[in-house]
């Protein structure tokens, strides 16, 4: 079986590492995966790209196409491909976006009704990453709820020490993760702040991991104290998941499935989007991490 995976990305080379695992793991079943990124910016770039897309269909045979996120999802449909369509929504293409107060921004809104009329009438199936993402207008017979998994392979718990000599952090200090841009409004960066500076601790120490190699990741989550989410929203938040394969500590917002994958783990916590509620996670994570060291969070 060969199967085509429509991604965003300029090149093979700049695609989300999440696509990019998935795409590995299909691999590993004995089916053969090839990417076509969308590349570019804007509106005009995806039109493009279905024009793209069509030629490139047309030299070469898959049985399916398997699109990542709404947008893809579209450049695909409009390609007038006619093989099997299966669109992956990740997050905010059903969600929505949000302003920095957590509302829902009104075009989001509707690419998101629009993502969810076109699963129902157009798209083969569908894969929403957790039970909160079914938008009411999605299909329920032609949806399947896959979150994505991690390679419990390269992200594992080893020697702290270990960790902390290669991130450079200092070890006299306790380290909270917060694994995203903090220009991304929907995830709600300023609480995480807050709720640091709440502790009025000096020891601990925030920091904003962003566009850093996924191959380092391992050891940013072996180095830190505790991984903090803070976000409006999420599909299935793999920061998370990654955490607790390194038995780092988790402290989340209700959102996503971050409640489900965490469980009764010690030394995680999911909390209410309240600073308080925040630095009171800080405080009983990095406690726990002085005192028994890792979670079992694997």
């Amino acid at each position: 079986m060969k199967v085509l995976f429509v991604c965003s990305g300029l090149s093979k080379h700049q695609i989300s590492p999440v696509v990019l695992a998935q795409g590995i793991s299909v691999e590993r079943t004995g089916v053969t995966v090839e990417y076509f990124p969308v590349g570019g910016r804007g509106a005009f770039s995806y039109v493009r790209a279905a024009f793209r897309l069509r030629k490139f269909l047309s030299q070469r045979e898959f049985d399916c196409i398997h699109a990542h996120y709404g947008l893809c999802g579209i450049v695909a449909l409009l390609s007038g491909r006619k093989l099997p369509l299966v669109v992956s929504f990740m997050g905010d293409d059903i969600l929505g976006s949000r302003s920095t107060g957590g509302r829902v921004i009104r075009l989001s809104r509707f690419m998101a009704w629009l993502n969810a009329c076109l699963s129902d009438r157009f798209y083969d199936h569908t894969i929403i990453k957790s039970e909160r993402m079914m938008h009411r207008r999605l299909n329920r017979q032609s949806v399947s709820v896959i979150p994505n998994g991690v390679d419990i392979e390269r992200f594992r718990p080893f020697d702290r020490s270990k960790a902390l000599e290669i991130t450079g952090w200092d070890p006299g200090m306790r380290h909270i993760i917060f694994v995203s841009d903090p220009a991304r409004s929907e995830k709600n960066y300023s609480l995480a702040v807050r709720g640091v500076d709440q502790t009025g601790r000096s020891d601990i120490q925030l920091h904003a991991v962003n566009k850093v190699e996924h191959s380092r990741m391992p050891y940013v989550y072996n180095s830190a104290d505790a991984l903090l989410l803070t976000s409006f929203h999420e599909g299935s938040a793999n920061v998370v998941k990654e955490a607790m394969a390194c038995n780092c500590p988790v402290i989340s917002t209700d959102t996503g499935d971050a409640a489900w994958v965490t469980g009764d783990t010690s030394g995680c916590s999911i909390i209410s989007a309240d600073p308080l509620a925040v630095a009171r996670g800080i405080e009983l994570a990095t406690d726990y991490r002085l005192r028994y060291g890792q979670t079992n969070g694997r």
